[in-house]
This record gives C-alpha cells, structure tokens and sequence, in this order.
C-alpha cells in the first residue's frame, strides 16, 4: 500500500512565533472582501444611476451599505443560539451526573 499524507498548506499556526506576519495573513482576504464589496456596491449604483432616476439612485446608495447586515445578523445569532443551547444541555448532564 502506498503512504498518502497531507500537507497543511492552509494553517496559520497563531500559537508559535511572532504574531505580526500571522494577522496580515488572516486579515489580508478579509479587507480584499470588503473591497470587492464597495466596487459592488458602485456598481449597482452605477448602474442604476445610468438607467434610472435620482430617487432610485438615492434608495440604491442608501441600501447598498447596510445590505450585508441582513445576512451577518441572523447567521451569527443562530451561533450563539447553537452555543446557548449547548451549555445548557451540558449543564444539565454535568448538574446530572452530580446528584446521582
């Protein structure tokens, strides 16, 4: 049989060595999103302002921005909902198996 292994290409291994270089690494894809998601967001305003009126300019510049909140929100409540429920549930057997 032939030996696979893996390589761990993708890690950032936070706990060893210096901190500096690990956090641009973490934080570099997360500014690149939120870039493309400004130049999105121009566009969309671009584009309505081309084919449509002042208003819907008005109303697209305005939405644009607070649009991700709609999808951040809820998917982070639901975590912490999943995390509540968790720590009760293991209370409870922990509070369980000391009164036994």
């Amino acid at each position: 049989m032939e030996d696979i292994t893996f390589k761990k290409r993708h890690s950032i291994d936070f706990l060893h060595g210096s901190l500096g270089d690990k956090i641009l690494l973490f934080a570099l894809p997360v500014a690149a999103t939120a870039i493309l998601e400004q130049l999105f967001n121009a566009s969309d305003i671009a584009v309505v302002g081309n084919f449509s009126g002042a208003a819907s300019t008005v109303a697209v510049a305005a939405v644009g921005p607070v649009a991700p909140v709609g999808s951040v929100v809820p998917v982070g409540a639901t975590s912490k909902g999943n995390h509540l429920i968790l720590i009760v549930y293991f209370s409870c057997i922990f509070l369980l198996n000391v009164l036994k």
